[in-house]
């Protein structure tokens, strides 16, 4: 696919989640910045702490099955946790799976794609705690700023999964 058109399809899949987060009713704040395809980056280019960047992450089971994951960006999953909730192993899906399975490429998953795939969704607590947050609108260098009780309206399960991350 040409560089012209990948960027016409994403334009396309940011207008349609823009698109089926108005028809959720869910209130947001559509933002272009500067690239930001790591939470350090997104974080930078938008003037806010780590703690209010989202991070989505697709996991897949033993079984095929896959979960997504949303956390802040100065957590990470805690595998001992993950699985305790879930009863299940899970490890983090490939780029491949990713994109196959929510349409997005790793670095531009918006929060809500789980619920529009179909894929069972979590919500780390430490995310439902703030006021705002903000996650990808499906591209690097686009976001959303929204209320993060909108993801369990959309039908997240608000869970403890996530420890702090160590200082690397």
């Amino acid at each position: 696919m040409g560089r012209k058109e990948n960027s016409m399809t994403t334009e396309k899949k940011i207008q349609e989640l823009l698109t089926w987060l108005t028809a959720q009713d869910i209130n947001y704040e559509f933002i272009r910045h500067a690239r930001g395809g790591t939470t350090t980056e997104a974080s930078e280019a938008l003037g806010v702490d780590q703690s209010e960047v989202l991070k989505c992450l697709l996991f897949k089971g033993q079984s095929e099955e896959f979960i997504g994951v949303i956390i802040t960006g100065n957590r990470r999953v805690s595998p001992e946790k993950l699985k305790e909730i879930t009863n299940t192993n899970f490890k983090l899906a490939s780029p491949r799976e990713v994109l196959v399975h929510t349409g997005h490429e790793v670095g531009g998953i918006p929060p809500f794609a789980f619920s529009i795939s179909g894929i069972p969704g979590y919500v780390d607590s430490s995310v439902i705690q703030h006021q705002w947050v903000y996650g990808s609108a499906g591209s690097a260098t686009t976001g959303i700023k929204f209320s993060p009780l909108s993801l369990e309206k959309v039908g997240y399960k608000a869970v403890n999964v996530t420890e702090v991350k160590n200082n690397e």
